[in-house]
Formats: C-alpha cells, sequence, structure tokens
C-alpha cells in the first residue's frame, strides 16, 4: 500500500436549484443547510475545503471561516465547467469533488475511499463511484493536474463529465446497494422529505 494521497476538498454551489424553489444549499435537513452538512462530512477527508459558487458571500455565516471561498466565474454552465474552475484554481494532487445537496455523505466511506488513491496507476486520472452503468461524479476524486484535458474537452463542445470519462482513464468505485443512501440528492423539497 502506498502513502496517503494529499486530497484537498470542492463543494459546488452554482445550481440554480429551479426544482427546489430556492437555494437548496441554505434548505435544512434534520435542522442543518445542506451545504454545513456536505463540509463537516468532507472536512475530515481533506487538508483543505473550497467552496465554488457564484454567491461566496452567501454562505459565509454557515461555513467556517477555514473554508476557502472561490468565485464561479462561468455560473450555470455545468459541473464540468464548475469542476475546471476548481482544478485550476486549487493546488492539490487530488480534488474530491462534492455537490452541496448530498447530506447522507458519510466521512468514513469517504476516507477508505481516499486510502485506494495510494494504490492507483499514475495513468489514472479520476476515481468516481459507479452504480451498474451510472457514475456519480459530483462525489469522485479527480487528479489534480486534470484541468487541462477537462479544459481541452469543454473547448471541443465536451459538457458531460459521463461523455469526457469515456476520454480518459477512470477507476470505478463499486458501490453497494447499502451505500445508495448515501448518494440522496436534495433537488426538491420532496427529496428533503425522503
Amino acid at each position: 500500500m502506498g502513502a496517503i494521497a494529499l486530497v484537498a476538498g470542492l463543494i459546488l454551489a452554482g445550481g440554480k436549484s429551479s426544482r427546489m424553489g430556492s437555494d437548496k444549499a441554505l434548505k435544512r435537513w434534520q435542522g442543518v443547510p445542506l451545504i454545513l452538512r456536505v463540509y463537516e462530512a468532507i472536512a475530515p477527508v481533506v487538508t483543505q475545503v473550497s467552496l465554488l459558487t457564484p454567491w461566496p458571500e452567501r454562505y459565509c455565516e454557515i461555513l467556517p471561516p477555514a473554508c476557502q471561498r472561490l468565485q464561479e466565474l462561468e455560473p450555470h454552465q455545468g459541473p464540468a465547467f464548475a469542476i475546471a474552475q476548481g482544478l485550476a484554481q486549487i493546488q492539490a494532487p487530488w480534488l474530491l469533488v462534492v455537490a452541496c445537496d448530498l447530506p447522507c455523505l458519510d466521512s468514513g466511506m469517504l476516507i477508505r475511499w481516499r486510502e485506494k488513491l495510494a494504490d492507483l496507476s499514475p495513468h489514472t486520472q479520476a476515481l468516481i463511484p459507479r452504480w451498474g452503468e451510472r457514475w456519480e461524479p459530483l462525489c469522485g476524486f479527480y487528479r489534480g493536474d486534470l484541468g487541462p484535458k477537462l479544459g481541452a474537452y469543454l473547448d471541443q463542445g465536451g459538457r458531460s463529465l459521463q461523455g469526457f470519462f469515456n476520454a480518459i482513464e477512470v477507476q470505478a468505485l463499486g458501490i453497494e446497494e447499502a451505500d445508495l443512501s448515501h448518494f440522496h440528492n436534495c433537488n426538491t423539497p420532496a427529496d428533503l422529505e425522503e
């Protein structure tokens, strides 16, 4: 087993929340804002947590000062654009990217996944959870130097992370059925009730 990989964390909070009706990052689940639950889940796993959002001031009173706020320069272009911006601004061997609407993330599970990074081939550029044919790209590990390849993909008109994974070497993290609840994302008021 290799040494523990250094990993920075990036929370994405730039969506329009149109199905939720208002900013879903601020919605409370079990009394805690979704964005804070996500922060608390990934903080023990990474060396530094950053937040990428068009509205960094919106979350100042919720997230601790240690969370670095990054201004999203091209908002509402989709997660692939957001990840590219994060990779350009954060210097780390690996980046754990998570969406702000995953309140059931488990630090222990993420730490176990982080340990797998040390044994990956140097050619592997991402470690992403997968259930059947479905990738979970907004809770995955991306190699820190992947930015130029993702940028080139976007410049050629690519938008889908699923499509981007066909162009790079990705290691799948098999998800057990029991782990699916960790990926419950809250896009609508009904999702919060589940």
